[in-house]
């Protein structure tokens, strides 16, 4: 029974046969104090992984996706509402959703950092309060510069801070089911654009914008709540914490290294500058749809209904694609790299679409592809990168699309205006995706060190009860 606990608890890792690790073996055993030896298996093997409070973790993680990311991805009803009401361009209506979505990606690499140094339960809480009060301020404007800030840098600092913490949190928690577990908090982004597209449509049509606002800053403060519930992993722990002090001592020692230690491998940067172009038009669709379709002569409803569908075949495709990338056989950079082209061409459904129907096929099959360009991006980073730099090099991705992203919404409103037909924004929505799927392709055709290094790796299996191994796999985010 004891050799089973062990076995459970040293997992193997894949070590490179070459190069230096940020941390190693030799550091940690530098790091522990000489009088104080690490807790054997019995002493961790009970923990709260897997049990009972680590769903209720999972739960809160995907009430925390549902309003974070369902509020993102239904921006588009409150833009018909201040499109309406401020009587603005498009274009600059639109900067509204682009600059809270910008803040959304590109604070998420120094919320990892704060949840580091602070910890997740206490980015969340704050995360939370911010976006409840950004949101609550937003119902005061009196004019579309002050929804720039409230909007756009409160509400988008808020809930980039409760965004990748969330996710964290689950990784913490479980071991044995944690892809299962990360996939049930993932849901609650599509669930949430599913069911906040036509529940804010109703608040604005029967109260106004300003009601809406409101409640979605009420909606907000169940971020906190839920921030409440991520409480520290509890080790039972023997002796002086003997586990948790030398781990902080290791951390501590690579948190300067995790700050300067940016990517520069040749699959990387190709990734980096793909992904960026490719995702100047992504949430041209979230903004734009609701508008587009009531040009159609769709009603307000019907058109908030769409975003809903892009969610549910936003879910969908995630697991479709998400069991296509398990196979060993399927390559997942060329999968990926082919449903990036698919994805740049599904805007010709919209800009052809004869009515309401054509838009309704649109966004499903723009969910679907969706399910893999969201899906697997965080796979993709993973493949691409050097895996002891995962974390630093996922940030720094959403980081950099984040600039992409801003500029997007606004310069389709623009260019629809301009041309005289507003439908034509959608070419924006494709073309830079093809554009990314190109320069992504190059990858096949350029050798990487770090990658060739990495798939050299020997297989090494801790010997001693003092050895402690570090596991990275894969991870999965929205």
């Amino acid at each position: 029974m004891k050799e089973e606990l062990e076995d459970d608890l040293y997992d193997t890792k894949l070590l490179p046969t070459d190069g230096d690790q940020s941390i190693s073996t030799t550091e940690i055993a530098a790091c522990a104090p000489v009088n104080s030896e690490f807790p054997s298996a019995k002493d961790a093997e009970i923990t709260e992984k897997d049990g009972g409070w680590a769903w209720v973790v999972c739960g809160a993680a995907f009430c925390d996706l549902f309003v974070v990311l369902g509020m993102h991805y239904t921006v588009g009803v409150l833009y018909a509402a201040l499109l309406d009401h401020f009587k603005e361009s498009k274009a600059k209506t639109a900067w509204v959703g682009s600059i809270a979505q910008f803040s959304l990606f590109f604070f998420c690499y120094p919320g990892s950092l704060l949840s580091e140094r602070y910890g997740c339960r206490r980015v969340v809480i704050v995360g939370g309060i911010l976006t409840s009060i950004g949101l609550l301020l937003s119902s005061f404007a009196t004019s579309l510069n002050q929804i720039y800030f409230t909007h756009g840098i409160i509400v988008g600092f808020g809930t980039s801070i409760s965004y990748l913490p969330a996710l964290v949190m689950v990784a913490y928690y479980f071991d044995k089911k944690r892809s299962f577990a990360t996939g049930i908090a993932t849901s609650g982004s599509n669930l949430g654009a599913l069911g906040l597209a036509p529940l804010q449509q109703v608040i604005v049509d029967a109260f106004g914008w300003r009601i809406c606002y409101r409640f979605l800053s009420g909606l907000a403060l169940v971020i906190t709540v839920c921030g409440l519930l991520f409480k520290p992993l509890d080790e039972k722990k023997t002796g002086k914490d003997r586990l948790v002090k030398s781990t902080e001592i290791i951390f501590e020692k690579s948190f300067k290294k995790k700050l300067l230690s940016f990517p520069r491998n040749n699959w990387f940067i190709i990734w980096a500058v793909a992904s960026t172009i490719a995702t100047f038009g992504y949430f041209i669709p979230h903004v734009h749809l609701v508008r587009v379709a009531e040009e159609m002569g769709s009603s307000h409803r019907d058109g908030s209904l769409l975003l809903s569908y892009i969610g549910i075949g936003s879910g969908v495709g995630k697991i479709i694609f998400g069991k296509i990338s398990d196979i060993p056989r399927v390559d997942t950079i060329k999968l990926y790299n082919i449903c990036m082209v698919l994805s740049g061409l599904s805007p010709l459904l919209a800009i052809y679409s004869a009515g309401y129907d054509m838009l309704v096929l649109y966004v499903v099959v723009l969910g679907l592809l969706d399910g893999c360009f969201i899906g697997l991006m965080s796979i993709v980073t993973f493949e691409c990168t050097d895996r002891e730099k995962m974390s630093v090099a996922w940030g720094a991705v959403l980081m950099i699309m984040s600039f992409s992203m801003l500029v997007g919404a606004p310069a389709a409103g623009w260019f629809g205006e301009t041309t005289g037909n507003y439908r034509n924004l959608f070419f924006l929505a494709g073309a830079p995706t093809i554009c990314g799927a190109v320069v992504f392709s190059l990858i096949q055709c350029i050798k990487d060190p770090i990658i060739e290094s990495q798939q050299k790796r020997a297989l090494v299996i801790p010997t001693e009860e003092k050895e402690i191994i570090f596991v990275y796999d894969r991870l999965t985010v929205v």
